[in-house]
């Protein structure tokens, strides 16, 4: 499972719903490739927003907003404010009401992405300087490929098939997920690119052990809250989509219902989001 991080989340739930404007319509083209750079285990890439830039974003499936951008980037290009919307975390503890901007059109990889609907919210800290986030509903009419190995992130037209190596992608408050099994456990976890670490809820690992316990290592932050990280080295395996993680480390979560899936565990992985077929392929 690799080194122990410190857990950062760009986690920005909408309290009661969130806005997914009209299907956008693309000219159908060859697939599009973009570098990515890992910061802290977050995906990052470069892109254009209106024409202007590049700017940097990070890339967070476990946002179910299109996109966040900073004050300052909001500022600085004049987007216009189109409504307010209210964040919450995971476990609706924390809210607070932002605005949402409109951004005529996005270039990522040579791709225009128009229509996209931001809201604005300060930079998780820790982070480095950015610009911004792209959330799972960015990438809602494309297949997404992030090879975490090569560093690249890729979108296309192409659908992913269920008569080959795929699996269900289930939602969860409108974030991709699947199924983890932990010895006789199932459970959902949500699939969050804009975190590191394998977290599980303290419900599910209440009758498990570990080498050692568990130790709190850090914090852990999200747009609207912070709070204290526990973790440690679980003594069984978890496995996903056939996959097998053996002993891994886990982070033990007071304020999360599901588990979460971070890059951590997905380093060696390339992942792929097909959210028209609803299919995941690892």
């Amino acid at each position: 499972m690799g080194p122990r991080r410190i857990f950062c989340a760009f986690l920005a739930m909408l309290s009661l719903s969130f806005y997914l404007p009209a299907q956008q319509e693309f000219v159908t083209q060859g697939p599009s490739t973009a570098p990515l750079e890992m910061r802290h285990g977050v995906p990052f890439v470069r892109l254009m927003v209106d024409g202007k830039g590049p700017y940097v974003f990070a890339v967070d499936t476990g946002t179910n907003n299109q996109a966040i951008v900073s004050p300052e980037l909001a500022e600085k290009l004049h987007l216009p404010v189109v409504a307010e919307r209210h964040l919450t975390d995971l476990a609706g503890r924390s809210s607070q009401t932002v605005r949402e901007v409109s951004i005529a059109s996005v270039n990522l990889a040579g791709r225009e992405f128009p229509g996209v609907r931001a809201i604005v919210h300060g930079n998780v800290s820790g982070m480095g300087a950015y610009d911004g986030v792209l959330g799972i509903a960015f990438f809602r009419d494309v297949l997404l490929t992030l090879d975490f190995p090569n560093r690249r992130l890729q979108v296309s037209d192409a659908r992913l098939d269920t008569a080959k190596d795929t699996i269900p992608m289930r939602y969860w408050q409108g974030v991709p997920a699947l199924m983890l099994q932990l010895g006789e456990t199932q459970m959902e976890a949500q699939i969050d690119t804009g975190a590191t670490a394998l977290s599980l809820p303290a419900s599910v690992v209440g009758s498990q052990k570990f080498s050692g316990g568990l130790e709190v290592y850090g914090r852990g932050s999200s747009q609207v809250q912070s709070w204290a990280l526990r973790g440690g080295s679980l003594k069984g395996s978890i496995e996903m989509a056939g996959y097998t993680f053996k002993d891994p480390y886990v982070e033990v979560n007071d304020h999360f219902p599901v588990a979460n899936l971070g890059t951590a565990p997905l380093q060696n992985f390339v992942l792929q989001l097909d959210q028209r077929s609803r299919l995941i392929a690892f």
